[in-house]
């Protein structure tokens, strides 16, 4: 069965479907292999910058991806065995 939402989602829906964007991602491993490193090691010492959050966020993925479980989900196995 299809449930159907509330009626102000579908309201709130229609009125920002005109923001929806496609946005595409190259893989960790590309990213990882064509970085350029200087640039990221000034982009970490900036404190406005979200570069710190993006690496964690891409270490996260690769946990994830290798293991199938979010870092620290099982905290029986050691370091070296994620």
């Amino acid at each position: 069965m299809v449930s159907v939402p509330p009626e102000e989602e579908f309201v709130l829906f229609c009125k920002n479907c005109a923001q929806i964007e496609f946005v595409t991602m190259l893989s960790i491993a590309h990213e990882f292999s064509n970085a350029n490193w200087e640039d990221v090691a000034d982009e970490i010492k900036d404190p406005e910058s979200c570069a710190s959050w993006l690496i964690a966020m891409r270490a996260f993925e690769a946990v994830y991806d290798k293991t199938s479980q979010a870092p620290g989900e099982d905290l029986t196995k050691t370091p070296t065995e994620l």
